[in-house]
């Protein structure tokens, strides 16, 4: 039994047995569910694997760009319209190139920072997963501002 189905299955007799005790039981409930659902901090990399995962990073991001063209194309122009809204100016200071450049700095950078020796070894055996690509380059990578270090 996985420790997510445990932790309901006590929550479950956890309200049943606060409705018979009353609410005393409840700030138990609650401190004995959050236990269970803290997530386990990612293994951090090695040096040595740092490198693999660079690379497992590079392949997330061909495959995204190479299967989800339209996708791609609407971040790229969304970031276009980013860069124009913050600079208060046409598309005069970034070109359709430069934006997706930006993207595609953006997309590795958060992926560098999300991969974990989990994906590094399903990069070795094969290849990422569907899931893994949108874990590493989904909704944190759109949001990654960039500096100039």
């Amino acid at each position: 039994m996985s420790p997510r189905v445990s932790a309901w299955r006590r929550l479950g007799s956890g309200v049943a047995a606060a409705a018979a005790l009353g609410c005393c039981a409840l700030p138990r409930l609650a401190m004995a569910l959050e236990e269970t659902e803290a997530p386990s901090a990612p293994a951090p990399l090695s040096d040595a694997d740092r490198g693999l995962a660079l690379l497992a990073c590079r392949s997330a991001i061909l495959r995204k760009w190479s299967s989800g063209f339209e996708e791609i194309g609407a971040l790229v122009n969304s970031t276009l319209d980013a860069a124009s809204a913050a600079d208060g100016k046409s598309e005069a200071g970034m070109d359709y190139n430069k934006a997706a450049r930006v993207l595609a700095e953006r997309q590795m950078a958060a992926c560098s920072r999300e991969v974990t020796a989990a994906d590094v070894q399903a990069h070795k055996a094969g290849g990422l997963s569907e899931a893994a690509v949108e874990r590493l380059l989904g909704g944190t990578a759109l949001g990654f501002q960039l500096t100039e270090e």
